[in-house]
């Protein structure tokens, strides 16, 4: 009997491995667990779907980090710090994977979790994001922008700075100076 549950709980696990949940907005959430093998910057990660599954890439959900330095686009103020932060927090760990259904530049769009904690959450709590209230949706709209409150009222982070440019307002100047 306990031979059976192993191997249905085995093949089942293949099964998500190899065919990723997608979640369309709206209904109720299936998380997978995999790897995070790099982190691109404070709000990208690659993800390992192991067992010779091909990686991706994930974009967190609802946040928007400060811009790192790409070849000779130069970065953004704690760009650097947010990309460390979030390798800290989930670098080679297994984690959570939700996918929203969304894509964005070839990337998933995702919420991450480590033992039940939101990482993205954990993102903005450490002031090394923004919610990105552009894209949020309830019930992390006000969660998210509470948490932005808060960091800004503690200063943590990139709330060091009293007005801290946006990376959304930084994207938005680098295209204007480049025509």
């Amino acid at each position: 009997m306990l031979l059976l549950l192993v191997l249905s709980y085995n093949v089942f696990n293949l099964r998500e491995r190899f065919f990723p949940v997608r979640v369309p907005s709206g209904e109720k959430s299936v998380r997978v667990r995999e790897k995070v093998v790099r982190v691109k910057d404070g709000d990208t990660v690659v993800i390992s779907s192991g067992l010779g599954g091909k990686d991706y890439t994930c974009r967190l959900y609802g946040i928007d980090s400060p811009e790192t330095a790409k070849g000779k686009t130069p970065g953004q103020s704690y760009g650097d710090d947010a990309t460390k932060a979030l390798q800290h927090l989930v670098l080679g760990k297994e984690v959570e994977v939700t996918l929203t259904g969304g894509k964005t530049y070839n990337r998933e769009v995702c919420i991450l979790r480590l033992n039940d904690v939101d990482i993205n959450l954990k993102m903005i709590e450490l002031g090394y994001a923004w919610a990105y209230k552009q894209y949020l949706k309830p019930p992390y709209m006000e969660t998210y922008m509470d948490a932005q409150r808060q960091a800004r009222v503690e200063h943590a982070g990139l709330w060091h700075d009293p007005n801290p440019e946006p990376p959304w307002d930084f994207r938005h100047l680098l295209k204007h100076r480049a025509k």
